[in-house]
């Protein structure tokens, strides 16, 4: 899965599959959406511990399992986009893959989520257990809900004060499409 995209700002960026040397490139996109304090469920200095451990899984996907990234070079500080989708093992849940997405800022607002959302559904589309797909978001992260909720999202629940950020207590919504009828 490969795809070269011209952004809504006139930007192209390669999106594609990731393979085991982009570990080191996604562990810098987490760790500097991180950095911003804002929509990530981990915060920058957890990133330190598992940085090795996520640079290690990046590209050993399997047939369950899809990371994209998006690339405006070949360097490590080049990969500003990842987008993770992908199944459980257990019977009962094998029809559900869950997503996660990471933007670099400058980047965002332009086209480059729309196109990731699209690539991982048409991959999630073409499973052939895939039914429906899941996500969590900030309830306060609006141009993200809007994107989603452009691809089919809707939203199933609300998890009242689930994140916390320093003193403050964050609400998340709980959103599913189904790209199958089940």
């Amino acid at each position: 899965m490969k795809e070269q995209v011209i952004l809504r700002d006139g930007r192209s960026v390669l999106v594609r599959a990731a393979h085991a040397g982009d570990g080191t490139g996604v562990v810098k996109l987490m760790r500097s959406v991180a950095d911003e304090r804002g929509y990530t469920l981990f915060e920058p200095e957890e990133m330190d511990a598992k940085a090795e451990a996520i640079a290690a899984r990046v590209g050993a996907s399997d047939r369950d399992e899809l990371r994209l990234i998006a690339r405006c070079g070949d360097g490590d500080d080049d990969v500003i986009g990842d987008l993770s989708i992908g199944t459980k093992n257990f019977r009962r849940i094998a029809h559900v893959a869950k997503l996660g997405m990471e933007i670099r800022h400058d980047y965002r607002g332009v086209g480059l989520g729309d196109a990731m959302m699209r690539m991982a559904l048409a991959w999630a589309k073409a499973h052939p257990r895939v039914a429906r797909v899941e996500l969590q978001v900030f309830a306060d992260n609006v141009p993200a809900i809007a994107l989603y909720r452009k691809h089919g999202f809707v939203q199933e629940g609300r998890r009242r004060y689930y994140m916390r950020m320093g003193d403050r207590y964050l609400d998340d919504l709980i959103m599913a499409a189904f790209v199958k009828t089940p």
